[in-house]
């Protein structure tokens, strides 16, 4: 078998397996700093719901929301996800939506809603997520996390316990955000200003791991 020259593999080693989020040195600090809060928040989060009571399927389900959330908020925080009004909307847009299909499936289902194999567990949880993203997207709120807000209270059911742990944990790392947004960078991206969020410009890092003076 012929091995490939020289040059084909220094093209395939400086282009195609070039990372698309080069992380120079300077960058350390940013991703220590910001990678810890989204760590902290998610423990803190942890040890609050541990005081919640419910099934552990809808528990996951809603730390797994908090977690995805804490992510938005710290690993790209330019980006228009993590404005409070996607974040703090989106959530609250979630627990509206799902909470009449929650009650409404209780009520009808009674205490086997999610013990036994039923039918209609799929088709309430489906349409709460559904409606709920209807809305986002109606209201120009959207925050793909709060997708798994409304399918965990679809499968527990409404409580104000639960619905306070999530108003309080949505609020709490919002204004860690704004408080630090200063201080962040988004961390997923192109190094040439592009985020996920359709090209929208935001502020990059020099090796140094400051922001370039803008006009």
């Amino acid at each position: 078998m012929r091995r490939a020259p020289a040059w084909a593999l220094l093209y395939a080693r400086r282009r195609i397996l070039k990372p698309k989020n080069p992380r120079p040195r300077g960058y350390r600090r940013a991703y220590a700093f910001q990678v810890g809060l989204a760590a902290a928040a998610l423990m803190f989060m942890l040890w609050a719901a541990e005081l919640l009571p419910g099934l552990g399927v809808a528990q996951s389900v809603l730390i797994s929301a908090m977690a995805s959330t804490a992510f938005v908020l710290f690993i790209y925080p330019h980006s228009t996800q993590a404005d409070a009004r996607h974040v703090i909307g989106g959530h609250a847009v979630a627990i509206v939506a799902a909470s009449p299909f929650a009650v409404f499936a209780h009520a009808i289902e009674g205490g086997g809603f999610l013990t036994g194999a039923s039918l209609m567990l799929g088709f309430y949880s489906a349409a709460a997520v559904g409606v709920s993203i209807l809305l986002m997207a109606f209201l120009s709120m959207e925050h793909p996390p709060a997708a798994a807000t409304a399918l965990a209270i679809a499968l527990h059911g409404f409580t104000w316990d639960w619905a306070a742990f999530i108003v309080a944990s949505v609020l709490l790392m919002s204004a860690t955000h704004r408080l630090l947004r200063g201080r962040m960078h988004n961390l997923v991206g192109s190094a040439d200003g592009d985020d996920l969020d359709g090209g929208v410009p935001r502020p990059a890092l020099t090796p140094e791991g400051e922001r370039p003076a803008g006009p």
